[in-house]
């Protein structure tokens, strides 16, 4: 149970992380005056998601589970690269979809740093999955 403890929390992370930044750049591209409060908005919609999949990382590092083969490590692995791999590609397409040329430098910028926070339960999911053999 301890390997899917990170994928849920990684799954949670991602989900309401994509939530979160397709509000904020829709409402990025529907006043471009208001950037700042709407990325001030953002980090602290994120710093309070980021609470419960924090405390299943800790939890699953709590319960200190090893396994007896590589191979059941598989699908977890496996579900954490996807999602990572899925929330960078939905954000990035929300960056490059119908954005005006004058905010795209600034809504890049932002794009990035949401898939940093995004995937950072998945790495640190996947560290902990190497830490179980």
């Amino acid at each position: 149970m301890a390997p899917y403890l990170f994928v849920i929390a990684a799954i949670i992370l991602a989900v309401c992380t994509m939530i979160v930044f397709l509000s904020s750049v829709s409402q990025i591209k529907a006043d471009p005056s208001s950037y700042e409060k709407v990325v001030q908005s953002f980090f602290i919609k994120i710093f309070m998601i980021e609470i419960i999949p924090i405390a299943l990382v800790v939890y699953g590092f709590y319960l200190n589970h090893w396994v007896a083969d590589f191979s059941e490590l598989y699908v977890p692995l496996i579900i954490l690269v996807a999602t990572m791999a899925i929330t960078a590609i939905f954000i990035l397409l929300q960056v490059k979809i119908d954005v005006e040329e004058e905010l795209r430098g600034r809504i890049t910028t932002f794009g990035l740093i949401a898939i940093a926070l995004a995937n950072s339960i998945p790495i640190i999911g996947i560290v902990a999955l190497f830490t179980m053999i």
